[in-house]
């Protein structure tokens, strides 16, 4: 064996500890990364804890199980803000899920042209990149005027659904569902995509 040979192999030695030296730090370094996110998690939420304790003392549980808000006399409840966001989101799953789930699809297989389906990525991606804000006053001055006439039709012909109970009026859960529907309708589709790319020929 030559020296040549012999330094050769102790130049790899050296490069494959230093390289799991830097490996192993890396892993400390995104463990503690990590945990400190969580920790500062964890700190807001005692943070906001502490800072709630007057407001409960104050009106203890029917602030979430009452109906009235009224500044002027100290009355504050935030039942039907819980019925929306529930009610608004159970409107928005069920308008988003079965549609991102079919997009996903036939971005994820052969079914159209790869530059059509380049486009139809962009597109969605697209949809992510626009700011809540946005959604919210396209919303209040393009989509509910737009949705008028449908809410009056769903009202009068299936008023007997507790949805469409109420004559339709503007802002309520309709729009309300649609608009978030295309919120999250990329994050479903970019999930759906990537499972489904995922998945080995045999199974697709």
């Amino acid at each position: 064996m030559t020296s040549s040979t012999v330094d050769s192999k102790t130049d790899n030695k050296k490069r494959f500890s230093t390289e799991k030296s830097i490996d192993r730090g890396f892993i400390w370094l995104t463990a503690a990364l990590a945990f400190a996110i969580a920790g500062v998690l964890v700190w807001i939420a005692i943070q906001v804890g502490i800072e709630a304790v007057p407001a409960i003392q104050e009106f203890g549980w029917p602030f979430i199980t009452g109906s009235s808000w009224n500044p002027p006399e100290k009355q504050y409840a935030i039942l039907p803000m819980i019925y929306g966001t529930v009610v608004s989101s159970l409107i928005a799953l069920l308008i988003a899920f079965p549609v991102g789930v079919a997009y996903a699809i036939v971005l994820s297989e052969n079914f159209i042209p790869k530059s059509a389906r380049l486009i139809l990525v962009f597109l969605v991606e697209l949809l992510a990149a626009i700011p809540s804000v946005v959604y919210g006053l396209w919303g209040i001055y393009v989509l509910i005027p737009f949705l008028k006439p449908i809410g009056s039709w769903l009202h009068d012909n299936l008023g007997w659904i507790p949805l469409f109970s109420t004559n339709y009026v503007g802002p309520g859960m309709f729009p309300a569902g649609i608009i978030l529907s295309i919120m999250i309708l990329p994050l479903i589709t970019a999930i759906a995509r990537d499972s489904l790319a995922s998945l080995p020929d045999n199974l697709r």
